[in-house]
C-alpha cells in the first residue's frame, strides 16, 4: 500500500496513512534534530517485488533537521548483486521525502555499482535495460526537482538494450549494444520535455581497442501526447564502428540495408558531426547524419567497393546520401574483380546515392585518382536492385602517365580464366602507358556481354615496354603498342619493337577469349635485321629442339626478314607454329665442313 516500516523504532513505527494522510515515520524523522546510524547494517525488504529482500552493511548515516532545512550524508557497502559502496551527502530545503520539492545540493557517488538491477525492468528514454559496472560522482542541483548534474563517470561491461517496439516472440540479443568501457566528464540540465548533457573527454574501449577522447552533445526530447522522441547529438573524434553499433541498435537504418551495414564493419574516426534520430509509435524511425570522417575503412558489400584510411565528408538520412572524398594514401577494395585492395596515393570526387524504389542508385561523376602507376578520371553510374538481383554498371574513365609493369594490378582477374590472368602478369614486363580509355556499361551478370546486352572495351597504348608473349622466345623489347580489352578478347597490336638485334615491322598478339580453358594465345609477326639474328632468334625458341642441328653450325651473313605465326594455347599443350625466313643476298658458313655460300636468295619456310 505505499507504506514503509522500520523495525526497532517503537510508536515511531506507525506505518500506516493516517486520517490527514500525514506519514507518521516521516514525521517522527524529520522532528529529530539529529539522528545518527553507525556501522549498521539494514535490511530493505519490498513486498511490492515478491518480498525481495536486499542486506547493506557497514551503514553509516547521519541527518540533521533544521526546520525545513535537512542535511544528510554517509556511507554504505551494498550487497555483491547491487554493487560495492555508495555514499551521498544532500543539503536541501523542503520535504526531505519528496525530493521534487527539494531547493538545494546534493552529491553522491558509487564504487563498482551493478547497473543491472537499478535500472529495473520499466523503459527509460527508449532503453529497456542497462548492464555493467559504473564508478561515478556527481553534484547536482535541485530547485522543485533536479535541474542539473555534474560528474565524472567510468563504465565498464557496459551493455544496453533498445525497448522493444513489440512484444518479443522469443528471447534475443536484437537491440542490444556492447559498449565496452567508457569515461569521461558530463553536464547534465533538464530542459522542457527533456535534457540536455555534454560530455567532456568521452572514450569507449571496446573489445580492449581504446578510442581517442571526443566531444559529445546529446538532447532528449519526448512529447508525452504523441508519443514522438527525439535524440540530437553534436559530437568530435567518435568511432565509427561505435556509431555504427548506436544505429544498428536503434534501427535506425532501413531493414534491407542493416546486414550490409553489419558486413562493412565501419571503422575510423567521426569528426565535428551531427546525429539526428526520430521515432514515433506506428511510424518508421528516421535518422539524419553529417560528418567528416578520416582513417576510415569498410569491407567490401556489392555495390560498394572496400576502403582503407578514406578521408572526406558525409551526408545521409537513410534514403540518400552524398560522400565527398578528399583521401591520401588509401585504398580500393573491388573483391568482385581485382585480386587485392588498389593503393591510391590522391582520391578526389563526389559519390551520390539514393534509394529508389526498384534499386539503390549510386552516382559518382567527377572521379580523380593517382598512385604511383597511373592517374584516372571516371564518372561512375551503379544501380544494385534491391531484390539482390545483378547490379548495373555505367563507367567512363580516361587514365595516363600509367607504368606497364603493373598492369597486372588492374586485371579484372576475378572474371577472367586463371591461365590468361597469369600469362597476362608475365607478359607485360614495363614499359610506360601515356593514355587510355575504358567503357563499361551493362548487367555485371551479363558480362562479358557476348549478346550486346552491355560493353566491356579498355584500351591503353604502351612505348618503350617489353613484352615477353611465350615461355622460351625472345621478348618483344622497345615496344611501341596499343592494347585493348573488349568483351571475352584481348588483342595487342604492335607497331615497333626490338627484337633481339632485328626490328620488328609489326606484330599482332590475340587471345579471342579470355575466358576460355583453355584460352589460346595468337602471335603473328614480321622481323626484319641480319641474318646470323634471324638464325639466333629461331635457336633461342622452341624450335631450336627440331632446327637446332641445322642452325648450330651455320654462321650467317646479309640481311633477312621472319615471318612469325605461333597459335600457344596457355595450357599444357602443343603449340602450332609456322614461318618464312627470306633471305636476300647473304651467305651461309658451315663452320664444320668449311663450305662459304654467298649471294644467297630466297625462302625458307617451317612448320610444327
Amino acid at each position: 500500500d505505499g507504506s514503509i516500516g522500520v523495525a526497532g523504532l517503537g510508536d515511531a513505527n506507525q506505518v500506516g496513512m493516517n486520517e490527514s494522510g500525514e506519514r507518521q515515520l516521516e514525521r517522527w524523522l524529520l522532528r529529530q534534530e539529529r539522528l545518527a546510524v553507525e556501522d549498521s547494517s539494514m535490511q530493505w525488504r519490498d513486498v511490492a517485488a515478491e518480498g525481495k529482500t536486499v542486506e547493506f552493511t557497514a551503514v553509516n548515516l547521519q541527518l540533521r533537521n533544521l526546520g525545513d532545512r535537512h542535511r544528510l550524508d554517509g556511507t554504505v557497502d551494498l550487497p555483491e548483486s547491487l554493487g560495492k559502496r555508495l555514499q551521498v551527502a544532500v543539503d536541501v530545503r523542503g520535504d526531505l521525502f519528496a525530493p521534487e520539492s527539494w531547493q538545494g545540493q546534493a552529491y553522491g557517488s558509487g564504487v563498482a555499482v551493478r547497473l543491472g538491477d537499478w535500472w529495473g525492468k520499466q523503459p527509460r528514454f527508449g532503453v529497456a535495460a542497462v548492464d555493467g559496472l559504473v564508478d561515478f560522482r556527481a553534484w547536482s542541483e535541485w530547485r522543485n526537482g533536479v535541474q542539473q548534474v555534474e560528474g565524472d563517470v567510468q563504465a565498464h561491461s557496459l551493455r544496453i538494450a533498445r525497448e522493444a517496439e513489440a512484444p518479443p516472440q522469443s528471447d534475443t540479443t536484437a537491440g542490444q549494444v556492447d559498449l565496452g568501457s567508457l569515461q569521461g566528464g558530463f553536464h547534465w540540465q533538464r530542459r522542457d520535455q527533456g535534457w540536455i548533457v555534454d560530455v567532456d573527454n568521452f572514450s569507449v574501449a571496446r573489445q580492449e581497442n581504446p578510442a581517442p577522447p571526443a566531444q559529445l552533445r546529446v538532447e532528449y526530447a519526448e512529447d508525452k501526447t504523441s508519443g514522438r522522441r527525439v535524440v540530437q547529438s553534436a559530437y568530435s573524434d567518435l568511432r565509427a564502428e561505435d556509431v555504427a553499433e548506436l544505429l544498428l541498435a536503434a534501427r535506425a537504418v532501413p531493414a534491407d540495408f542493416r546486414e550490409r551495414l553489419v558486413a562493412m564493419a565501419p571503422q575510423g574516426i567521426l569528426h565535428e558531426g551531427y546525429l539526428r534520430y526520430q521515432s514515433e509509435p506506428r511510424q518508421a524511425s528516421q535518422f539524419l547524419l553529417r560528418t567528416q570522417f578520416s582513417g576510415v575503412a569498410i569491407h567490401p558489400v556489392s555495390p560498394w567497393p572496400g576502403l582503407e584510411d578514406m578521408t572526406g565528408t558525409i551526408t545521409t538520412d537513410g534514403e540518400q546520401g552524398t560522400v565527398t572524398l578528399a583521401a591520401e594514401k588509401a585504398a580500393l577494395d573491388f573483391a568482385d574483380l581485382f585480386r587485392a585492395p588498389l593503393p591510391v596515393d590522391a582520391l578526389a570526387g563526389h559519390i551520390y546515392w539514393r534509394r529508389d524504389q526498384m534499386v539503390l542508385r549510386v552516382l559518382a561523376p567527377d572521379l580523380t585518382a593517382r598512385n604511383e602507376d597511373v592517374k584516372v578520371q571516371a564518372a561512375v553510374r551503379l544501380d544494385a536492385p534491391h531484390d539482390g538481383g545483378s547490379p548495373y554498371l555505367d563507367l567512363t574513365a580516361t587514365f595516363g602517365d600509367g607504368k606497364g609493369d603493373h598492369v597486372s594490378r588492374y586485371l579484372p582477374a576475378k572474371i577472367m580464366h586463371p591461365a590468361a590472368v597469369a600469362w597476362l602478369d608475365k607478359a607485360v614486363i614495363n614499359g610506360r602507358v601515356p593514355g587510355g580509355t575504358a567503357r563499361i556499361y551493362g548487367r555485371l551478370a551479363d558480362f562479358p556481354f557476348d549478346n550486346g546486352q552491355g560493353l566491356f572495351d579498355i584500351r591503353f597504348d604502351v612505348t618503350d615496354g617489353s613484352l615477353d608473349f611465350a615461355a622460351g622466345w625472345p621478348r618483344l623489347e622497345e615496344i611501341k603498342t596499343g592494347i585493348a580489352f573488349r568483351g571475352r578478347s584481348f588483342e595487342a597490336i604492335a607497331t615497333s619493337a626490338k627484337s633481339l638485334d632485328s626490328t620488328v615491322l609489326r606484330a599482332r598478339a590475340t587471345i579471342p577469349d579470355l575466358t576460355a580453358a583453355p584460352a589460346v594465345l595468337t602471335v603473328e609477326g614480321t622481323a626484319q635485321g641480319p641474318s646470323a639474328d634471324a638464325v639466333r632468334y629461331i635457336t633461342q625458341s622452341p624450335l631450336h629442339t627440331k632446327l637446332g642441328a641445322y642452325l648450330d653450325n651455320i654462321e650467317a651473313g646479309g640481311q633477312s626478314r621472319l615471318q612469325l605465326s605461333l597459335n600457344l594455347p596457355l595450357a599444357k599443350q602443343p603449340a602450332k607454329i609456322k614461318g618464312a625466313l627470306q633471305i636476300s643476298d647473304g651467305s651461309l658458313l658451315f663452320r664444320d665442313a668449311k663450305i662459304d655460300l654467298t649471294h644467297i636468295g630466297g625462302t625458307l619456310n617451317f612448320t610444327e
